[in-house]
């Protein structure tokens, strides 16, 4: 168990820098911040709750924001299982979010399951990187 633990944590080091430069080379109106999970875990780490945390805490006038939630999964699995991992998945999130003053009715939520993934599902780091919910900051147009 301790390998596995260990090989996610790994798998999240790795994907952070990836996610950070493909981020920095386009310019976007919108802030984004993903939560990643282990293989069938709807579990977010305290580290990862701290970065929500400061990400939350980083935008100014977050009133002024569409705030979207979207859960992903890799394709391991019945789509049952992933539509339901999904769903938990970004539940959780939510749930993270109220706890930093986010009221539930300013979240659209949306769970893909294993559909409209972004990485290749054919590896394991595309896998490992589809493990995810993704936090959406849009402005909201005054």
């Amino acid at each position: 168990m301790k390998l596995v633990s260990l090989l996610f944590f790994m798998g999240c080091l790795l994907i952070k820098p990836a996610l950070s430069q493909a981020q920095d080379s386009e310019p976007s109106n919108y802030y984004l911040q993903s939560i990643y999970f282990a293989g069938g875990s709807y579990y977010i780490t305290e580290d990862q709750q701290k970065e929500v945390r400061d990400f939350i805490g980083s935008v100014k006038q977050i009133e002024n924001y569409q705030i979207s939630v979207h859960g992903y999964t890799d394709n391991i699995g019945s789509k049952a299982y992933n539509q339901w991992l999904s769903a938990m998945r970004t539940q959780e999130s939510i749930e993270l979010l109220e706890r930093f003053n986010i009221e539930r009715s300013l979240i659209e939520i949306k769970q893909f399951g294993f559909y409209n993934p972004i990485y290749d599902n054919n590896s394991y780091l595309g896998r490992l990187k589809n493990r995810r919910v993704d936090i959406i900051l849009w402005p909201i147009a005054l």
